[in-house]
């Protein structure tokens, strides 16, 4: 099987900078920058409040969460085209096949031929469950009305993929497949 796929959404977005940026909201990112600053000064000074032990524990949590935040959470991948934030829904994990068999073995065929056949209609009633190895990754553009699917699967505890090539559902088939995907996902 072809290995060139993305192992994620993120990586296909970044391969294709002709239609996609990755843009920072720079307010985002100063209100947790500025976050991320009062926690480290409690940190080094926690007598500013009472009970500084306690104060010194919650302000190195906040100042985790407030790096992380601030380096990580504070940009998105935008769409060139339409100007649409791509936002992420969820992740089906396919009830079939179950965690231990082969890859590329039937039950992985039958969601594969599903997948690059584009037989939205099946994929969409696949039961779902957690703790799978086959799952579908799914981005969209709800501003320009598409939607982003990669389908990926673990191959070891340590080794997650994608296995088909990115699918783009745009359009009138927008507005059919997004409730559906969405329902998928939560099962």
């Amino acid at each position: 099987m072809n290995n060139n796929y993305p192992a994620n959404l993120y990586d296909y977005f970044r391969a294709n900078p002709q239609d996609f940026e990755l843009r920072t909201n720079m307010l985002k990112k100063a209100i947790w920058g500025i976050i991320t600053i009062a926690s480290i000064v409690l940190i080094i000074y926690p007598s500013l409040i009472q009970d500084g032990w306690l104060v010194r524990g919650l302000a190195i949590l906040i100042a985790l969460i407030g790096l992380f935040n601030t380096f990580v959470m504070s940009s998105n991948f935008y769409s060139k085209k339409t100007g649409g934030k791509i936002t992420g829904i969820s992740t089906a994990k396919f009830a079939n096949p179950p965690r231990g068999t082969e890859p590329y073995g039937p039950g992985d065929m039958r969601i594969i031929n599903m997948y690059e056949d584009e037989d939205w209609d099946n994929l969409t009633n696949e039961k779902t469950t957690h703790d799978r190895p086959m799952q579908l990754q799914i981005e969209a553009d709800k501003e320009g009305k598409v939607i982003y699917l990669l389908l990926c699967r673990y191959f070891s505890n340590a080794d997650f993929r994608g296995i088909a090539p990115v699918k783009i559902i745009s359009g009138a088939d927008y507005d059919k497949y997004i409730a559906r995907l969405i329902n998928l996902a939560k099962n």
